[in-house]
């Protein structure tokens, strides 16, 4: 393959994702999450929000209503 500037960002934008896995607010309420390993702060702000989440923390949110884990 060669190399183009494109698939430079493409190969970026893979590897700052790698260990991360998504997470989906489905309740109407904002909610601030500390996670258990890291210790980042996550912040849902409305209803069908999407983050990435360290897959290290993603465990503790298993019990979390309200949200939607994607593994």
């Amino acid at each position: 393959m060669e190399y183009t500037a494109g698939n430079s960002q493409n190969h970026i934008k893979r590897d700052a994702n790698r260990g991360m896995n998504q997470v989906k607010l489905v309740q109407q309420d904002p909610l601030k999450i500390n996670g258990d390993v890291t210790g980042r702060i996550y912040e849902f702000k409305k209803m069908n929000d999407i983050i990435w989440v360290d897959k290290r923390d993603l465990m503790g949110m298993k019990t979390i209503k309200g949200l939607q884990l994607f593994f």
